[in-house]
């Protein structure tokens, strides 16, 4: 048995050879003339159908997810007919997705844009496959081999070339091992981020449940705040982009995730059609809500070290008379969101007007409640943000190990 330091030097595998796709393994597709359509789909059966959007982020298939189609079309081509331990990649649309078969748990064939792969010799674990083509090893190779064009495909023809390094089964045991370990530490650490997160939502609607409750106002949002759009005629488009240092943050709902900002995403307008709409800069303690589009996210403004304004999908609170901390942990509540969709318009793109959302209401009780309430809900936000970085870290850990212990000499 190889030391853990020995499998992680690229000098301390034993490869054995190498086994191409083509030659080695049975690499199947469902044939184009077999004509499968949506039409066929049904949503119950006997029969699953498995295609590229039930592959999941831990290389599974959400067979919940799945259509199915009738016994013929099952029947129509047993090499496609799924296995336990089948190892699947998306070959049309999002290219070199992978997924494992475990828990196969009823007939299962598969749509046209996905392969099966499948070593009928079983000198390869299924999971030492799996985790080998989720590596740089297969995305890297994957970037010079697929069709060119508008729509890229991932064909049998060049899927064959790729080759699989040999190792004795004890190494690959032992590797899938190490890698096992590190998912199960990070599907753990998934579970605790979800019980935490529905316990602070629970907690978070029964702090705003004031019913009966003597001393709480009712006001509107227009009265405790100054909300602003970007007006029509001071729209921006493509032309108006620019590089990050030669101009303003523009913020659109990519932009906002879990009640904040996120930074990772950016896009930059010029100064001089920034400087045209000087009632949507942003600063710090703002907050911004999507009209359209991805009607409700919401976000505090936090942590701005730049000129900042709001694309048109977007509108700004501002000059707050209350906490803004407090609006946001209310505007985030279920009883806020449920009032927010009431005043959805309907057509062909749905938004909320201005002055509608203006009107909504907020329960705003003493000062010193409101202080209580955000005291109370972030240790919970605290709870979730160190669960969250110690994600962040093991998904990084599995990616750089799993390079390590996949990189040959």
């Amino acid at each position: 048995m190889k030391s853990y330091s020995q499998l992680l030097n690229p000098n301390g595998k034993e490869v054995l050879g190498f086994l191409s796709f083509g030659n080695d393994f049975q690499l199947k597709a469902r044939i184009g003339w077999q004509g499968l359509t949506r039409k066929e789909y049904r949503e119950y059966g006997d029969y699953k159908l498995v295609t590229g959007t039930d592959f999941t982020c831990n290389n599974r298939i959400d067979f919940d997810n799945c259509v199915y189609v009738e016994k013929e079309r099952y029947d129509q081509d047993e090499y496609i007919q799924l296995r336990e331990g089948d190892v699947l990649i998306t070959k049309d649309g999002t290219l070199g997705k992978i997924a494992i078969i475990d828990n196969l748990p009823m007939p299962a064939t598969l749509n046209g844009g996905v392969f099966v792969v499948r070593d009928l010799e079983n000198r390869i674990l299924p999971k030492f496959l799996m985790y080998y083509l989720t590596s740089f090893n297969f995305t890297d190779w994957m970037k010079h081999n697929h069709t060119q064009g508008s729509i890229q495909h991932l064909t049998q023809k060049l899927l064959v070339k790729f080759q699989i390094p040999i190792l004795p089964r004890e190494e690959q045991e032992q590797i899938v091992c190490i890698l096992d370990a590190f998912i199960a530490i990070i599907e753990n650490l998934k579970q605790q981020l979800q019980l935490r997160r529905k316990q602070y939502e629970y907690y978070r609607n029964q702090l705003f449940t004031f019913e009966g409750e003597k001393g709480v106002v009712y006001k509107k949002l227009c009265d405790i705040c100054d909300i602003r759009g970007r007006i029509g005629f001071r729209g921006y488009t493509r032309n108006d982009q620019v590089n990050k240092g030669e101009g303003a943050l523009t913020l659109t709902a990519t932009n906002i995730k879990d009640g904040k900002l996120d930074f990772s995403n950016n896009t930059y307008i010029s100064w001089a059609k920034y400087e045209e709409s000087p009632e949507i800069m942003v600063k710090n303690g703002d907050i911004i809500v999507c009209q359209r589009g991805s009607i409700g996210k919401i976000a505090l403004i936090e942590e701005l070290e730049e000129e900042a304004t709001i694309n048109p999908q977007l509108l700004l609170m501002k000059d707050f008379k209350i906490s803004s901390k407090y609006a946001i942990t209310y505007f985030l509540s279920d009883y806020f969101q449920n009032d927010l969709r009431k005043i959805i318009g309907q057509g062909t793109i749905q938004m909320i007007s201005q002055k509608d959302f203006g009107n909504l209401v907020i329960p705003l009780p003493s000062v010193e409640k409101q202080n209580d309430i955000i005291k109370s809900l972030s240790v919970f936000e605290a709870s979730i943000e160190n669960l969250n970085q110690q994600l962040i870290l093991r998904e990084k850990q599995y990616e750089y190990y799993k390079d390590r212990l996949l990189t040959f000499k």
